[in-house]
């Protein structure tokens, strides 16, 4: 609909209006923050209020008078909406637009066109309702009325029942010769305007050439049947806006979408108490009455206790919903809400730094949980499960949304037995090579693969760890049945949650001497980056391991006691010379 609607600058200042309340649900469920517009009150009543991102439907007729059609442009000014004209309602439906200017200068009226075009509705629905029949049944018994083909004699069908009303009409009047006359110049005029509109339905648009539609149709029914048929309801406006719908959330990851719509719906709610138009800020106004709002949100939210994160996560999620709106960036030239951010992250308490997962954490696992100690087969499965999780996720530093349920599964980014492949090279060592289909930092998904080789260190190998999972249950590994599942389930069948992760990692580190509440289910891979480090001294080479794509991954590197042992004694040997001029 909004691909024949007039531009905003061209809609006339007394279409616009402001109603009491508009009420703005939460969107489609594939994407929140996409408004979908259901209701407005005018004068105490409610009324229907329709979005320009999807299809219009033919207003009714009550009492001689066409229903008005009000919409919500999200272009047009916060808080009003408009009603839409005789030959927008007409462009809406798709119908041709010289052929309205013909009908208009033939001295036909806007509601006399509307009124004509209301009653062919229910024909269009027969027409949807026979083909969808045609298709439901085999190739073999198809409905008559599918294969009737737009020539005169088909057309002849649809004309015959309005031809017998019009001969009922003139013969219910012939008793009067002024009423008979009347009634008769009325029918031929139903008829030819009837006619008019059936045309425009059916006709070709300009520079379509009808012989080679007909030429691709026939081609078409020879090949061989690909999928389901789909009839094309010629609605090319709404598969348009469902397609930037459905894509114009792409530039962010999903955990990213999910936490924004969390927050916006929170924004929406703070709006409807403050009993705004909108929750779209007015760029008419002032900045800083826009800023005074969005400060009194933040406010509230830093009154409920929410971290400084969780305020400046709040802002980019009330931006992202203002640009999906076409309302443009809200914080532009607000320069005391960026002020308040950096004055709450200066004095915000800092949290100890989290703690890397050390080889003995590893193995104390190993030792007191392992599969040796269990008394059962299940008990047996799930301690080796566990350890070879915490190998792969400590060697191959994943993350935790990589190998286990964190705050739901991404199936597109989560490990599976298929992704695992166990080898021996021609010396005879095992390797084990894991490809990464999506990463947090690989969002386009053109995966890559990383490589280790067995350590052999006893209760400390990703290599062993595998194997040994893969005997214990060999259909979820190669072209097992379950091999396109996620990997680290337990025997039950459920996801090895991240929460499970940071509880067995805490007891590890109770068990070693280490601060229990220091370390979290990222630790396993700050804990892998910081081993590597230590034993290449090759920060590009844990960058690449780890699939970090910045500088970011220096915050979790720890030097160890013997990465300085020796360059005390070089330094103070070193014959260290002052230049100057």
């Amino acid at each position: 609909m909004s691909a024949v609607l007039s531009p905003v600058r061209d809609v006339a200042e007394g279409q616009w209006f402001r109603p009491e309340k508009i009420v703005v649900d939460a969107g489609i469920p594939r994407e929140p923050l996409l408004p979908l517009l259901k209701h407005y009150w005018a004068k105490g009543a409610r009324h229907v209020l329709m979005s320009t991102s999807g299809p219009l439907r033919w207003p009714l007729c009550e009492s001689q008078e066409i229903q008005k059609c009000v919409v919500w442009d999200p272009r047009g000014p916060p808080g009003a909406v408009r009603v839409l004209t005789d030959e927008e309602v007409w462009r809406c439906q798709g119908r041709q637009w010289d052929l309205w200017d013909q009908l208009r200068r033939e001295g036909h009226t806007g509601q006399c066109l509307l009124k004509e075009g209301s009653k062919a509705t229910g024909g269009q629905t027969a027409a949807a309702l026979v083909l969808m029949a045609g298709y439901s049944v085999g190739a073999e018994v198809r409905a008559g009325g599918v294969l009737d083909n737009l020539d005169d004699a088909n057309l002849a069908k649809v004309y015959f029942p309005v031809q017998l009303q019009v001969v009922k009409t003139v013969v219910q009047a012939a008793m009067d010769t002024e009423a008979g006359t009347a009634a008769w110049r009325s029918a031929q005029h139903r008829v030819a305007l009837g006619r008019r509109i059936v045309a425009a339905r059916v006709a070709p648009r300009k520079g379509v050439r009808r012989g080679k539609a007909e030429a691709a149709q026939a081609e078409a029914q020879v090949q061989l049947d690909q999928g389901p048929v789909r009839p094309f309801t010629g609605e090319v406006g709404t598969y348009v806006d469902e397609w930037v719908e459905d894509n114009l959330c792409g530039y962010l990851a999903d955990s990213t979408m999910k936490q924004y719509a969390g927050i916006y719906y929170k924004w929406k709610v703070w709006s409807a108490r403050q009993g705004w138009p909108t929750e779209f800020l007015d760029k008419s106004v002032p900045v800083e009455a826009n800023e005074n709002k969005l400060l009194g949100f933040l406010g509230y939210l830093g009154w409920l206790g929410c971290s400084v994160a969780t305020l400046r996560q709040a802002v980019f999620a009330i931006k992202d919903g203002h640009k999906r709106g076409g309302q443009g960036d809200p914080t532009e030239k607000m320069h005391r809400l960026w002020m308040l951010l950096g004055a709450l992250e200066k004095r915000s308490p800092k949290k100890p730094r989290r703690l890397g997962v050390t080889p003995g954490m590893l193995q104390w696992v190993a030792e007191v949980m392992g599969p040796h100690l269990a008394t059962t087969a299940e008990e047996r499965f799930d301690s080796t499960m566990v350890i070879a999780a915490l190998s792969t996720a400590w060697f191959f530093m994943l993350r935790a949304k990589e190998y286990c349920d964190s705050n739901g599964v991404d199936l597109a980014m989560i490990m599976r037995g298929v992704d695992f492949k166990i080898e021996m090279d021609p010396s005879g060592d095992y390797y084990v090579t894991l490809q990464f289909r999506k990463t947090k930092t690989d969002q386009e998904a053109f995966g890559t693969c990383k490589t280790m080789y067995a350590s052999g260190v006893k209760d400390l190998c990703v290599v062993n760890a595998l194997r040994a999972f893969k005997e214990i249950a060999p259909q979820r590994f190669g072209q097992g049945a379950e091999a396109l599942r996620p990997l680290f389930r337990w025997a039950n069948g459920q996801m090895l949650k991240r929460t499970q992760v940071q509880y067995l990692l805490q007891r590890a580190a109770a068990g070693v001497g280490l601060p229990p509440e220091r370390f979290m289910s990222h630790s396993l891979r700050i804990g892998g980056a910081s081993a590597l480090f230590q034993a290449t001294g090759e920060i590009e080479v844990v960058k690449r391991t780890g699939r970090w794509s910045s500088s970011a991954v220096q915050r979790y590197l720890h030097d160890g006691e013997t990465a300085l042992k020796q360059a005390a004694s070089k330094m103070a040997s070193v014959e260290q010379r002052v230049h100057y001029t």
